[in-house]
């Protein structure tokens, strides 16, 4: 069904999901949170674990936890490079912040040619 975006440039991301051990190797990684307090200042100070290792926040995305107004869950991804380790370190560093922490995993990117239908 081509062309099925009504929006030029606009694309879609897949993900693959299975069972079994999460990757920690790759360019990228995605993680999900929800923070303790809900007070001023706590996200800045949970999300600078990332900056003080240099990790690029390439995208960071709210939705409410529905357990309590106010309360939400935040979805960011990250650009590692070869900076696996600080990964771990700095999910150490954000611990302490979370009332859930979850890596899904670090992934490689994947550019797959388009093709158009003749």
């Amino acid at each position: 069904a081509y062309p099925i975006n009504d929006v030029p440039g606009n694309c879609t991301r897949f993900l693959l999901l299975r069972r079994g051990n999460r990757g920690s190797q790759g360019p990228l990684a995605s993680l999900a949170f929800s923070l303790h307090a809900n007070q001023p200042g706590a996200l800045l100070e949970a999300l600078s674990c990332f900056a003080r290792r240099r990790l690029n926040m390439s995208r960071i995305e709210s939705r409410p936890s529905k357990r309590e107004l106010g309360e939400y869950i935040f979805f960011v991804d990250l650009e590692l490079g070869d900076a696996v380790a600080d990964l771990d370190a700095a999910l150490e560093e954000l611990r302490p912040f979370c009332e859930h922490l979850a890596l899904f995993g670090a992934y490689p990117l994947t550019n797959l040619a388009t093709e158009e239908a003749d």
